[in-house]
């Protein structure tokens, strides 16, 4: 039998990486990509548009891998009637690490 008061708190858990990953898309863009002054001989890595691509896209595809990856765990945890928190952290690690990517890749 599985507990729903386990499963609300791994689909609340899981589903404020909605809100997270748009708050990190317009943190994405305003800081990262308003650091650096792109003119005529901008050489910084975020005049690329490349990069700028990979700094607005890595952290809504960061939010849905999280929550991929904590509803797999977390489905797991369910059913062997396991704590479902380690599910909901993985899911915000893999937020996090893909949001740190993006704010290094446009740093760099």
């Amino acid at each position: 039998m599985v507990d729903t008061a386990k499963k609300a708190r791994l689909t609340l858990g899981l589903l404020l990486l909605i809100p997270a990953g748009l708050v990190a898309v317009f943190l994405s863009g305003v800081l990262v990509m308003g650091s650096a002054g792109c003119g005529s001989s901008g050489s910084a890595m975020i005049c690329s548009a490349t990069v700028q691509m990979w700094v607005m896209v890595l952290p809504p595809a960061g939010a849905v891998a999280g929550m991929v990856v904590g509803a797999i765990l977390g489905t797991r945890s369910l059913r062997q009637s396991r704590p479902i928190t380690n599910a909901v952290l993985a899911g915000w690690l893999v937020f996090a690490v893909t949001e740190v990517a993006a704010i290094v890749l446009g740093a760099a």
